[in-house]
């Protein structure tokens, strides 16, 4: 099983000064988790389309685990299927922030499909043998195409994708995702679309950044959007973005002491404890985060036998 949870089975990450962290707890030369760069996984919701406010979540990782995370974020979606705890995210669309990953995304990757046995050209094939662009949920199919994406956007380019969702601008966010793959095509069959069902595009989007503050800042100066992290009412309050955030993050660590397992088998690397890859040691000692997740415990109940 261990292999269906591989992040890289030809490359190994946890290397040199990673394996260091994860065994010690502490950042290279001891540096202080809350002055180290960190890397943000960000989920937005819609809190009110009238007054065009939003709200997020996210987690943050010290930015030595970044190109870990951008393989898991390209593989994740092979191994979903493999345990049932782990779909409640559902499929999404990942977008990244692009001054940051484009030196770790190789020429020619910076759109990923991510599921296995996902072919985009067949799929977008079958849109157009069925004639699904004469049909009302041509749209919504587009979306189930583009929530397999792996992107990299600039900031601006992220504020503008959040700024047509909270539009519900549905056709302007298939054009701005697809404009990128070339399918003109099919984004000129969006000309004959009417009527939607409703729904919310911001709901399988997930933004991973460096400058979250410059983010949210940008949505509010120059698009006139309210951005905060929820009614301080509500924020005791376990959400479907925390809960979300909480089970991408369980995912991430247990892929991360698979990948250290498959590849200490060939002796490459020392193989290491479970409890190198737990919240503790990866959020509150590298990260200096002062609280416990709510899942903490629960996570730490989770075996998967190899």
């Amino acid at each position: 099983m261990y292999k269906n949870n591989d992040i890289s089975e030809h490359t190994n990450l946890i290397t040199g000064t990673l394996h260091r962290s994860l065994v010690t707890g502490k950042l290279h030369g001891d540096v202080n988790p809350k002055k180290v760069e960190k890397i943000y996984m960000v989920i937005f919701k819609v809190l009110n389309y009238k007054s065009r406010t939003l709200v997020y979540n996210y987690i943050s990782y010290p930015d030595i685990f970044s190109d870990s995370l951008l393989r898991y974020l390209m593989t994740r979606n092979i191994f979903l299927r493999e345990n049932n705890i782990y779909q409640e995210p559902g499929h999404f669309l990942c977008i990244l922030e692009k001054s940051y990953f484009a030196d770790n995304v190789e020429e020619g990757e910076e759109l990923k499909f991510t599921r296995i046995n996902f072919d985009p050209e067949h799929y977008v094939n079958e849109l157009y043998c069925s004639k699904w662009y004469n049909n009302p949920d041509y749209i919504p199919s587009i979306f189930k195409l583009i929530y397999y994406l792996l992107i990299l956007k600039d900031i601006d380019s992220m504020s503008q994708l959040l700024d047509l969702a909270l539009n519900d601008n549905y056709k302007g966010f298939i054009k701005e995702i697809l404009g990128s793959l070339r399918y003109y095509g099919m984004i000129n069959n969006l000309n004959s679309q009417t009527n939607v069902e409703p729904f919310s595009i911001i709901n399988g989007c997930i933004f991973i950044v460096r400058d979250l503050e410059g983010l949210v800042s940008n949505l509010r100066k120059n698009y006139n959007v309210n951005v905060n992290t929820g009614p301080q009412s509500l924020r005791g309050e376990v959400n479907s973005m925390n809960n979300s955030l909480s089970i991408l993050d369980m995912h991430y660590r247990d892929s991360l002491y698979y990948h250290n397992y498959h590849h200490s088998k060939s002796c490459m690397t020392p193989r290491l404890h479970r409890s190198n890859f737990s919240y503790q040691n990866i959020h509150m000692n590298m990260g200096g985060v002062r609280f416990c997740s709510t899942f903490k415990s629960f996570s730490s109940t989770i075996h998967v036998v190899v």
